[in-house]
Parts: structure tokens; sequence; C-alpha cells
């Protein structure tokens, strides 16, 4: 068995072309999305036709308990060393590899660059700090996949979507907006919910929006960034619920009317900028950098919702809330709840 050097994948390519990897042996899975990591390890295994850790040929550790110097990892690589007795490779999973002290972590780069062709190592962890020496070696000696960290929602959805056709399941679009709205941008939380929902709807194949209402947990912790867009396309009661929602997760009120007043400050720039006849192309890409370029088109759209006007009123409105905070004349909840209703009342 010989490893394919620097080879190093997305979650999404590894899904893709894991088939590619049927003769590698080192493989490290890395990033923050555990839904992704888990899913990985699972493929790797179901590659390597590795059915079950049975403690003679197959063996899951965890890095937590190689911390400290007092336990050694030469154990784990000596079982890398022999040779299968039942299944078709002697295979050892390590989760948490970033917590294995510093001699452990060395041992197994090293057994990762001539590593044993009758075994299959896998070491998977949350963090890790590619520009170090020993990050370098390992990501040069085995195939590496990356996990990263559920920011963009459509990627949920396109989840969503193939996880229904796997499932052999549909849900109609009333049903999958309500789903996304309601669950946390995170596959751990989506795949159980959706397991969930195909428990409750039993022998039907089609999911209605009544099935995700009655069903569905609210498990969405929402971010100030989906009020801001909230406000931008005026969507009154979806912002109130999303406020209620940053109010009971204990986010600041300075910092809620911090980033909604630089909100609006940007969109009385890219107004000002726009009565100077400088095109949209040149403001996304000379006036916008605190703007993620991923969202600059949106903005657009909310200056149609916003004229010079209202956006001045907005800002007034803004100035008036921080006064009142800071003199703590009613409570947050009341005095957030009454600018976003100000904000996207048209009149």
């Amino acid at each position: 068995m010989n490893t394919k050097k620097n080879t190093r994948l997305s979650f999404d390519q590894f899904v893709i072309e894991n088939d590619h990897y049927k003769k590698q042996n080192v493989f490290f899975v890395y990033g923050p999305e555990a839904f992704q990591r888990n899913e990985t390890v699972k493929l790797i295994l179901k590659l390597h036709k590795i059915t079950e850790f049975d403690s003679f040929d197959s063996f899951i550790y965890y890095g937590d308990d190689f911390s400290n110097k007092a336990n050694s990892i030469k154990p784990v690589i000596e079982q890398l060393q022999m040779y299968p007795f039942a299944q078709p490779l002697k295979t050892v999973v390590i989760r948490n590899f970033d917590e294995i002290n510093s001699e452990g972590k060395d041992l197994l780069v090293k057994y990762a660059l001539n590593p044993n062709e009758h075994s299959l190592l896998v070491l998977a962890a949350e963090k890790a700090d590619l520009k170090t020496t020993r990050m370098k070696k390992l990501i040069d000696c085995c195939i590496s996949v990356e996990c990263k960290e559920l920011r963009i929602p459509s990627i949920l959805t396109k989840w969503v979507i193939d996880e229904l056709k796997k499932r052999q399941l549909s849900m109609d679009d009333k049903a999958r907006m309500k789903f996304l709205n309601t669950v946390d941008l995170d596959f751990y939380t989506a795949f159980n919910e959706l397991s969930k929902l195909e428990l409750f709807i039993g022998s039907r194949k089609i999911i209605h929006e009544e099935d995700v209402q009655k069903c569905t947990v609210l498990s969405k912790t929402f971010t100030v960034f989906e009020l801001l867009d909230e406000l931008g396309y005026l969507r009154k009661a979806k912002a109130l619920t999303i406020l209620d929602n940053l109010i009971a997760n204990e986010e600041s009120a300075i910092m809620i009317l911090s980033v909604i007043s630089n909100f609006f400050m940007t969109l009385w720039k890219l107004s000002a900028l726009r009565s100077k006849k400088i095109s949209d192309t040149e403001i996304k890409t000379k006036h916008m950098n605190e703007v993620h370029p991923y969202y600059r088109d949106k903005y657009f759209i909310f200056l149609k919702n916003y004229p010079k006007q209202k956006i001045e009123k907005a800002l007034d409105y803004l100035l008036q809330s921080d006064r009142k905070a800071k003199l703590s004349m009613c409570s947050d909840h009341v005095l957030l709840t009454i600018l976003i209703y100000n904000l996207t009342t048209n009149n």
C-alpha cells in the first residue's frame, strides 16, 4: 500500500473522490465541523472494508488519554506495526489528535512517514496548526481532509436536499424554508431533526410545513448578521423573532446597536457614492472593504428599501436608542424591539 503525497481535500471533494484512495493507509481529518469529521472517518473505514472495532485488529483511541508523557503512544504504534488477524487491515483511529502531547505527535508523524502497508491509521482533530514543521510533515505524507466550519446557509440547504434524496423523501418549499430557519447552522442538528421528522411522518414520503412546525425544536441560535438581513429586506416579523433569540442568548444590547449602526452607516456611504455617479461595480470592488465579498450584492438590494431620507431617519432612531440605553430608560429588550419596529416600518 503506497501513501500518496501531499493530497489535501475538502470534505465535499473527499465524498466525491474517496474511491480513488482505496490504497492509501494514512489519513488526517481536521477542522471544526464535527459531523463532517465523523462522516469522513466512516467513509474511510467503509472504503477499506473495516466493519467494526473488535479489539483484535481495529482500535479507537482518544488523544486526551495521551495528553501527558506518562501515557505513551508507543503501544498504539506497536499495534499498527503488527499484521491483522481477521480484518483486511490492522486499523487505528485516533480522535482528538490535537490533544496528544508533543512527543506522541512526533512519534505518530514519524510512523506516518513510513507506515506499515498492512495497517490503516486515521487521525482526527478539531484544530490543526498547519504552519508547524510537524504538521507540514504529516500533511505531506498522507491524505488530509479539511472539514470547515459551516458559514454559508446555502451549503446546509444543498445538504438537506441531498440527505432527503438519500432517505427517499421530499420536502415542499415552505417546509424546507421553515426547517432551515428553525434548525441551527450545523450538520449534526439538521441530521437529528431530519431523523425525527422521518419518524414523525411514518409511511408518508412528503414533509409539509405543519410537520416541521409540530416536530422540529427551535434549536437555531441566530446571529446579529442574520438580523441585519431581515432589516435590509424589511421583514419585520422575522427580525423581531431573531431579536428575541439574541436577547434570550444574552447578546449585548450595546453590541447589537453598534452592529446595526455600522450597517446603516454602510448603506449611507453607498447611497452617497451612488449620488456621485460611481458605478455599483466600482463601489463593490473599491469601497466595501468592511463587507465580505459574498454579501456585497445584498446591500444594493437593501438600498432599494432604504432611500437616503430613510437611512437618515434610521440613524436618528439609532442615536435616540443609544442615548436611552446609556441612561437605562427602559429594558434592553423593549428598547431594541421598538427600534426594530421603527426601522422596518415604511411610514
